[in-house]
């Protein structure tokens, strides 16, 4: 693969120029922005066998009538699941519309599956999408509405209206798919619009805040389905606003606002990009007297900004956190204290999206 030139964390927010203007569509090379600067995310993120990317994105940017919607964006999606998280407006929508072939950019590069969809639109019928607002025919059932997408692709009938009954029992509607979606509550619509979007067995597959709305059952429906998906070599591309959905999905992120990319990569490789961001973890020695002696040997190591004996554990403040997990074990077996946790109480997708709202990233 290319070298993406990975760029510290100070400059994670500085992807794209301020006011690109339209321009033909670029040949498709390193992911580097217009202007020749490094583009600031992390390359290469997930291990995988798969060494073309399913989806390449370079230099792509979106104007609606002067206004720009996303600001040259450079990533490569690969097979497995990839979440797309940020705020409402973070420009999430319109990515995932200019990969389904829904928008044209205004500049940059597109390629699906090595290939240009405004010069091969065939390649979109390997495409799948599901679109975050409903537009649905109240008075159709869910099996005739996932149907009648698949006779507009010119299925017939009876093997349309059998696939559209596979995959809703496989989204458990069963009891519900002969029945008018007018009278459907919020995840039985979801359903229906994901059945829609995967009914005919797509490579790429696009789904726009497939969960929001949902009731606990149908969102452990879809997420289930999505992993199992995954694992058979789709590539799965799902936006969200809500950190633990992402989370419960995949631990490979896109973090978007603004219309511009922030950090791609997995969770802890993002978090490695971001040398100055603090972690908090827990040590709970097995002997409580251990508790206070902890304390004093942690607050020597450089590594460590703050210590805090709380209850039955100590509260370690690092910003450093590589450092810390490097030299912890060691002193621990060198001064005989035995732990029963030890814990990272931060180390998670939330407290990422914090840090980078906290620090004006967002």
């Amino acid at each position: 693969m290319p070298d993406h030139n990975a760029v510290p964390t100070a400059n994670l927010i500085e992807q794209g120029t301020k006011n690109p203007e339209p321009r033909k569509e670029e040949r498709l090379s390193s992911p580097r922005s217009s202007d020749s600067r490094p583009t600031p995310s992390l390359y290469d993120p997930v291990p995988t066998k798969a060494t073309v990317p399913t989806v390449t994105l370079r230099g792509i940017s979106k104007i609606y009538r002067g206004v720009l919607g996303v600001n040259n964006i450079n990533l490569d999606i690969f097979p497995g699941i990839t979440g797309f998280l940020g705020p409402n407006g973070a420009g999430k929508s319109t990515t995932l519309k200019l990969i389904a072939g829904l928008l044209h950019p205004s500049s940059g590069a597109l390629r699906i599956f090595e290939k240009n969809p405004r010069r091969d639109p065939l390649v979109l019928s390997q495409v799948g999408y599901c679109p975050e607002h409903d537009a649905f025919f109240p008075d159709m059932t869910g099996k005739d509405f996932v149907a009648h997408f698949l006779m507009v692709r010119g299925t017939k009938e009876a093997k349309a209206l059998k696939m559209a009954e596979l995959i809703l029992r496989r989204l458990d509607m069963e009891e519900k798919m002969n029945r008018p979606i007018g009278g459907y509550s919020r995840g039985m619509k979801q359903k229906v619009k994901v059945a829609t979007a995967v009914v005919h067995r797509p490579d790429l597959l696009i789904l726009d805040e497939p969960l929001q709305g949902t009731d606990p059952e149908a969102r452990h429906v879809l997420i289930r389905n999505m992993r199992e998906w995954a694992r058979s070599g789709m590539t799965i591309v799902v936006s969200s606003h809500i950190l633990n959905e992402i989370e419960r999905m995949t631990r490979r992120v896109v973090l978007i606002n603004e219309g511009r990319v922030y950090a791609v990569g997995e969770m802890d490789q993002i978090r490695a990009m971001m040398v100055n961001r603090p972690l908090t973890i827990h040590i709970a020695p097995r002997d409580p007297a251990k508790i206070r002696p902890l304390a004093y040997l942690l607050m020597k190591e450089e590594s460590v900004n703050s210590v805090k004996v709380e209850d039955a554990y100590v509260v370690v403040h690092t910003l450093d956190a590589r450092e810390f997990y490097t030299k912890a074990p060691k002193l621990l077996v060198d001064n005989s204290i035995r732990i029963t946790e030890f814990m990272p109480v931060d180390d998670n997708l939330e407290s990422l999206y914090y840090y980078l709202m906290n620090q004006r990233r967002w």
